[in-house]
């Protein structure tokens, strides 16, 4: 199995390369992309936990953000508050919300009290050779209208954005436990690495929780994409890194104590991270 900086790299490579022949695709943001469809990354994380080495994450957002959404939060303060800034763009001016994202879909979807984490771990526990042990962010009837502000969406009850990483599914194994995340859409340089990384973390808590080791990772996305302004920025990336043989992954501790506690006492020191030492820190801007 190749290593997933390797596996992220190719995937970065061909979407560079479609650059120099392909027409540039306008979407929402109206920066451009280049894209493709359909790719699949799958790793061991039973050893090592998998963040980019070949380009650093920010690693007490992506916890918080975790966290955010397991609490089924919806208000940008609670990140802004634990130094987290991914929402800040879209959040609503005076009141900081988001309205009903990932988290409010994950803990009451629909606002119809259906507690899909809940279900997910109660699964886990009694039921380990079920097929069912998923949860999604998706629903429909809360989708943004395209035509409206940010403003305008969270103010009518609505999603400030679509869930990008969607649908989660979890095997158990004997006492190893596999989760799958397929993503619609995947900003290649700024979202995916976050987005491997909150899902291996969340392998990490549900083993923690009920009792599995975590084993593998499968990372699948629809539209995969790079944006115009990363083009330069992802060549340098390839050049410093895409001759690298083997890169050592990094270790992630889960506090015991996480067993004894509410789900809205979990926090950010409960998760340890050691030897990350990523090679290169690209300095890719996000868009909006």
């Amino acid at each position: 199995m190749k290593s997933l900086d390797h596996q992220y790299i190719a995937v970065l490579k061909d979407l560079i390369d479609k650059s120099e022949s392909n027409p540039e695709v306008r979407d929402r943001t109206g920066v451009g992309t280049f894209k493709s469809f359909g790719n699949i990354i799958t790793v061991d994380i039973s050893n090592s936990f998998p963040m980019l080495l070949s380009r650093q994450v920010p690693i007490k957002s992506m916890i918080a953000e975790f966290l955010f959404f397991l609490n089924g939060y919806t208000n940008n303060e609670w990140l802004i508050e634990r130094g987290c800034k991914f929402w800040d763009e879209f959040k609503h001016p005076e009141t900081g919300e988001l309205g009903p994202v990932y988290g409010a879909q994950l803990r009451n979807f629909n606002n119809q009290g259906c507690d899909q984490l809940a279900n997910l771990i109660e699964g886990l526990k009694t039921r380990p050779n079920s097929r069912r042990h998923m949860f999604t962010y998706f629903n429909p009837l809360v989708m943004p209208d395209e035509t409206k502000s940010h403003k305008q969406n969270i103010e009518e009850g609505r999603a400030v954005l679509p869930p990008c990483h969607l649908f989660y599914q979890f095997n158990v194994e004997n006492e190893y436990l596999d989760g799958l995340l397929y993503q619609r859409s995947a900003d290649w340089c700024i979202g995916t690495p976050i987005n491997i990384a909150q899902t291996a973390l969340w392998v990490y808590f549900l083993s923690a929780i009920c009792g599995y080791k975590p084993r593998n990772l499968v990372y699948m996305t629809g539209d995969t994409h790079v944006y115009l302004s990363h083009i330069q920025e992802g060549r340098n990336l390839i050049k410093s890194c895409g001759s690298i043989s083997e890169f050592i992954y990094p270790q992630m501790k889960v506090s015991p104590d996480i067993c004894k506690k509410k789900l809205e006492e979990i926090d950010i020191c409960d998760f340890e991270l050691i030897g990350y030492n990523p090679v290169y820190k690209a300095n890719f801007k996000i868009a909006v």
